[in-house]
């Protein structure tokens, strides 16, 4: 018989123990001695499948009313006017803070790259440019490995580049994502 000692030590996920208070004479969790049946049972009441519907009833509300809400606050005509003013009250940070990308790009921009790879990312920054007169929404150019990650950094180079919405954008920040 396996027990829960030897299951930990082997770094097994789970065990043979003693029958359950319902009787089942089946494996358990070796996290939290749970019997699997007992679990499954659980999961496949009616109250947990009431609870759930309404979970994502709920979440998708919620996505909804965010979605509805940032679309307003962008198209606020004075958006512009508070973040030039927070610009011009913030100027030295926010020099700074563009400096630092600037520099990261330059450096991050190798030798090698020739005239055609230039225009190649000169046209990411033109489909952007296009796609938002074209959609009326806000598209920006992101490199997919970013160029001052945490856990990579990547080059500023055509097949690092891709065209994406704005808020997909900022909202992926510098984190690396693999799709």
């Amino acid at each position: 018989m396996n027990t829960k000692q030897t299951a930990i030590l082997s770094g097994a996920k789970h065990y043979q123990g003693k029958p359950c208070k319902k009787g089942h004479i089946g494996k358990r969790f070796t996290a939290n001695s749970d019997c699997i049946d007992c679990a499954t049972n659980r999961q496949n009441t009616e109250n947990r499948k009431k609870y759930l519907i309404e979970y994502r009833a709920t979440s998708t509300k919620l996505r909804s009313y965010q979605a509805v809400y940032h679309k307003a606050y962008e198209q606020l005509t004075n958006v512009k006017e508070i973040r030039a003013q927070y610009r011009k009250t913030h100027a030295a940070q926010w020099t700074a803070k563009t400096r630092k990308y600037q520099a990261a790009k330059l450096q991050r921009t190798p030798l090698w790259i020739d005239a055609e790879s230039f225009w190649m990312i000169e046209e990411a920054y033109v489909l952007a440019a296009l796609r938002t007169k074209m959609f009326g929404f806000q598209w920006e150019v992101d490199h997919m490995i970013p160029l001052q990650g945490k856990l990579a950094s990547g080059l500023h180079v055509p097949h690092n580049l891709q065209v994406i919405p704005k808020v997909e954008n900022r909202g992926k920040s510098n984190k690396f994502v693999i799709s």
